[in-house]
């Protein structure tokens, strides 16, 4: 098929790609920064192009269950971000801000499509408290049964083409690219990708017709996400909300998760676990940050320190506030402007990568920003090389990657032998990658045979774009044509030439030095 992107702003496009990608779950090696450019998109969809399949991988999430998620091909990635662009600033305004808080239009073409989510999140919190204003009032607490997955895209695009600003049709080839990009990621018709800011727009376009239903049916209604909420004025009134809104929901194919839906007064205990005040602690740590300011910082940090050792004097390092102080620490140790040494919560960090392998994002990072000991090195070696323990695949892929920048030499040759079964084997996609990657950075040209041998059938585009990295500068003139058969030119050419610009090997882009301007710009777009 063909995709016209002339009348796409690409390098928006690609601005806005670079600043989702900071929460990606499954990140690039290289951050994209030798195939994420106009021209490489440009020469991309220029003629017939075949859309590349997603690949359905897992994610672990609070309480050992793993949710879904489809990573594309970035090229792809850029459309689907350019094609929203084109919609976002027409349709956004049909959304009700005092309705729909999450992931709403900043004005002007930014880097960050957004609205701040963290003061977003908090207001859908403070706003909702602020309407329980007597004690005989309750809320009903609800979110959308596995919401992204279950969107069908056809209904979404018509919905597209029958608002006000598609009225004289001046839309509609962009929501039929729209359609045609998302039909060739899911043929079955149902589904948009998690964890992309152009599916959090989408989403909000898809419930527009709940969220109208409900407030003109008279319901303090809120929305953030899949999260809702309903303030009523008795218990009865909350169950008609609740069975108004689960009717509503089944013209859309959706339907509420009924354990985590609930009635709530406000004077019943579990009332601040689902509407919780603001911690005018972390407030404070916050608004320091946001300061930008070098003195302002320095204060933030003495108080995340003082924060994080008196959870850890406690051993309440799983709740969210350790989490809260780990991803500002970690910002903290690649400040310039300031001398800051994070090695206090090194381990305490290696032990949460086994007791909360959904941290494992946040948890790598502060140890890549980190000093580790021998003894802390190897532990985490033992987490990565063991069976039992390491079955999420997204985090062996970071574990791989932490191996492979920190380079515990004493221990190589386990380490490779480990990396070579893994590419060998059955293990997973992400597994494989991660594997790849550290061979390409700490094995030897043997090593790389192997890899490019046990790599000729793959069709993963996360595998091979971890293969082309991997086996850069190959010397051996049979080994030269053997990497070009199996990885696609389309990551060859760039990446060589990336990496011969560059003048020495990289196999992964280093986390940035910050300063303290950009601290709190440079946090995950999550208050925890």
């Amino acid at each position: 098929m063909q995709f016209d992107i002339s009348d796409l702003n690409i390098p928006l496009a690609i601005s806005r790609v670079k600043r989702d990608m900071r929460d990606d779950w499954f990140a690039d090696p290289l951050q994209y920064k030798d195939i994420l450019t106009a021209a490489a998109v440009t020469d991309w969809f220029d003629g017939e192009v075949e859309i590349q399949p997603t690949e359905s991988l897992n994610i672990p999430k609070t309480g050992f269950v793993i949710r879904s998620a489809r990573e594309m091909f970035i090229h792809e990635r850029v459309l689907y971000q350019a094609l929203v662009d084109k919609l976002i600033e027409a349709y956004d305004p049909l959304l009700r801000p005092s309705a729909v808080y999450s992931h709403r239009l900043r004005s002007g073409q930014k880097s960050f499509i957004f609205q701040n989510t963290i003061d977003a999140w908090k207001a859908f919190n403070d706003d909702a408290d602020a309407l329980m204003d007597d004690d005989d009032k309750v809320i009903v607490v609800t979110d959308i049964q596995n919401y992204y997955q279950c969107i069908h895209f056809d209904r979404l695009c018509e919905q597209l083409l029958n608002e006000e600003p598609n009225s004289d049709g001046s839309f509609q080839n962009t929501i039929l690219r729209l359609r045609q990009l998302l039909s060739g990621w899911n043929p079955d018709g149902v589904g948009l990708p998690q964890n992309r800011d152009p599916s959090s727009f989408l989403g909000n376009i898809f419930l527009r017709g709940v969220d109208e239903h409900m407030i003109l049916a008279g319901y303090n209604y809120t929305r953030y996400m899949d999260d809702i909420r309903i303030v009523c004025g008795n218990v009865f009134e909350a169950r008609k909300a609740l069975q108004e809104l689960i009717i509503k929901l089944r013209d859309y194919d959706l339907g509420v998760n009924g354990k985590k839906t609930k009635i709530i007064q406000r004077t019943q205990d579990e009332y601040r676990d689902e509407i919780p005040r603001t911690n005018e602690e972390l407030d404070v740590i916050n608004s320091l940050l946001a300061q930008r300011n070098v003195r302002s910082v320095r204060r933030a940090r003495e108080m995340l320190d003082a924060l994080a050792d008196r959870l850890l004097e406690s051993d309440d390092t799983h709740g969210k506030e350790f989490k809260f102080c780990i991803n500002r620490i970690e910002r903290l140790a690649r400040c310039e402007d300031i001398n800051y040494d994070p090695t206090r919560f090194v381990d305490a960090a290696i032990e949460l990568l086994v007791d909360q392998p959904w941290s494992t994002e946040m948890l790598v990072r502060l140890l890549r920003s980190s000093n580790l000991s021998a003894q802390q090195e190897e532990r985490v070696v033992d987490l990565a090389l063991c069976e039992e323990r390491n079955i999420y695949e997204w985090q062996s892929y970071m574990l791989w990657q932490l191996i492979a920048i920190k380079n515990p030499a004493h221990r190589s040759d386990e380490i490779r032998r480990t990396a070579r079964d893994g590419v060998s084997g059955n293990r997973t996609v992400p597994f494989k990658a991660g594997s790849a990657l550290y061979i390409g950075a700490c094995g030897n040209s043997h090593d790389k045979r192997h890899l490019l041998q046990r790599s000729s059938e793959t069709r993963s585009n996360m595998l091979l774009r971890s293969v082309a990295i991997a086996t850069q500068r190959t010397n051996a003139t049979t080994d030269r044509a053997r990497r070009e058969s199996v990885v696609p030119s389309h990551y060859l050419e760039s990446t060589d030439d990336y990496l011969e610009s560059i003048g020495t090997p990289q196999f992964f882009a280093p986390l940035p030095q910050i300063k303290a301007s950009q601290i709190y710009d440079d946090l995950p777009c999550f208050y925890f």
